[in-house]
């Protein structure tokens, strides 16, 4: 157990001093700069926000399906209630989520252009 331990430190190591060195190997005509890789993570993280906000408000509809359908059972009127909260705690820790980046990227500069999910028909 205590050579495992050691060969696991050994690889963290090697792994977070290798990296600089990997990212910057690309040399001058293929340069990734800190900027291009804070664009990607927050890009990714745009376009995974409003999958989970849909995931979230599906959740709470399908705790306010549950409670109307469970008119007489306490146990089951107990659970459809916290799968409620559970959903508005969802949404609100993505929309908050969701404008604590795109404040980010304003403020520092990182894109010029605003993120405001929006439904086209």
């Amino acid at each position: 157990m205590r050579a495992e331990k050691r060969f696991n430190k050994f690889i963290i190591g090697l792994a977070t001093f290798s990296l600089p060195a990997l990212v910057l190997a690309g040399g001058t005509e293929n340069q990734v700069g800190i900027a291009v890789i804070i664009n990607k993570f927050t890009d990714v993280g745009l376009k995974i926000i409003p999958l989970l906000g849909a995931m979230a408000f599906l959740f709470f509809v399908w705790g306010v399906a549950r409670f109307i359908k469970s008119a007489g059972s306490e146990k089951e009127i107990k659970d459809s209630k916290n799968i409620i909260i559970w959903g508005i705690v969802g949404l609100f820790i993505l929309i908050t989520i969701w404008g604590i980046i795109a404040f980010l990227r304003s403020e520092f500069g990182f894109s010029g252009d605003t993120v405001v999910p929006q439904i086209n028909l």
